[in-house]
């Protein structure tokens, strides 16, 4: 019915799968509502790969989802909702930075298998919410392909560094994936929401949902897509028109200038960051994500004066600091997302949390 909406979201999910590696008709993805659905949708088709009867019989007991530390919330809410339960939900090895040991997951994958359990997909981060770290994606994907495993990529904030080719190899393996959530509206300047599910083999979309209706899907002859049978929603936004317009206006090469250009900023945060002795930061960064925090030692209180110093600087609209805990320990999280965010403005920053945690006391 929304033959415009359709044809511009077609357009869009093809450029998008040309990027990852992929080429339509043996590929294909649909727009949903956010990086959630995405998700979900991609388990969807996971659990239709290593389950067949499971959409009228539910899914089985022994299935588990294999994750990196910092693996966004959505996973185990999809967990729970097709019928696994959040405790399906097992962790893979990961480093103290809780990247995914690429190396040790088919040993994961076995000790799953030799627990009675059977792995429905592994999921790696590109980048991880929490740190803005990348998962080894070549190495996971060796490891799920011989152990026959669905390896989703959550690519919803990392994965327009594809467009980049300096930070491309970041993403490095992310072809060898059976699917992809890639968010246009984190770092390809489109308005909230706008997200896509790209799937390998295009057979797995198309086996994800199987749902019957005669009032809808009663005629297999129609031509033209209908896009109804690969998504959770019956309607939708015309989600593709403005990732297209967006697309048309800046130009390919103006999308990657502005994912390079944010990039590069956070490493001038990370450098000031580094150079200033009242913080420490928690790693070199691989995205537009910078983890940091007051250099306090052991002060019995530093969680609490990192979490009132955020919503402190929020209530008074200066600054929006997210924040992650990693290591056992409470970082701000700045996400360099505006272009107007420079030196200047880092320094601001800097300047406004150094005052604020000499001011707060507890």
């Amino acid at each position: 019915m929304g033959a415009a909406g359709a044809a511009t979201e077609l357009a869009v999910t093809e450029w998008m799968l040309s990027k990852v590696g992929w080429q339509p008709p043996d590929s294909s993805g649909v727009l949903v509502h956010g990086g959630s659905l995405a998700n979900l949708t991609a388990l969807l088709a996971a659990r239709a790969r290593a389950f067949p009867s499971a959409w009228e019989q539910g899914t089985p007991a022994e299935a588990v989802i294999l994750v990196p530390a910092g693996t966004h919330v959505s996973v185990a809410r999809a967990a729970s909702i097709l019928g696994l339960g959040s405790r399906a939900v097992h962790p893979l090895p990961c480093d103290d930075l809780g990247r995914t040991r690429g190396e040790r997951v088919a040993e994961a994958i076995e000790l799953q298998h030799r627990a009675g359990r059977r792995v429905m997909a592994v999921i790696a981060n590109a980048c991880a919410p929490t740190t803005g770290l990348y998962d080894p994606l070549e190495a996971m994907a060796t490891a799920c392909r011989d152990k026959r495993v669905w390896l989703h990529v959550d690519a919803a904030h990392g994965g327009s560094a594809l467009l980049v080719p300096e930070l491309r190899t970041l993403l490095r393996g992310i072809e060898q994936a059976d699917s992809v959530t890639w968010d246009a509206h984190k770092m390809l300047r489109t308005s909230t929401l706008a997200a896509a599910v790209l799937i390998r083999r295009s057979e797995d979309l198309h086996h994800a949902l199987r749902q019957s209706a005669d009032y809808l899907f009663f005629n297999d002859a129609r031509t033209g897509p209908d896009l109804m049978h690969c998504t959770v929603e019956g309607s939708k936004a015309e989600l593709g028109l403005k990732i297209f317009l967006n697309l048309a206006w800046r130009g390919e090469q103006g999308l990657a200038a502005y994912v390079h250009g944010r990039h590069q900023a956070a490493r001038t945060l990370w450098r000031m960051v580094s150079a200033r002795n009242t913080f420490e930061a928690l790693s070199e960064p691989e995205s537009n994500l910078v983890c940091f925090r007051y250099a306090d030692g052991n002060d019995p209180h530093s969680e609490v004066r990192h979490i009132a110093i955020r919503d402190r600087l929020m209530g008074q609209g200066t600054f929006h600091l997210a924040s992650s805990l990693v290591r056992n320990r409470r970082w701000w999280r700045a996400t360099v997302m505006s272009p107007a965010s420079d030196q200047a403005i880092f320094t601001q920053l800097l300047d406004t949390l150094e005052i604020a945690y000499q001011e707060a006391s507890y």
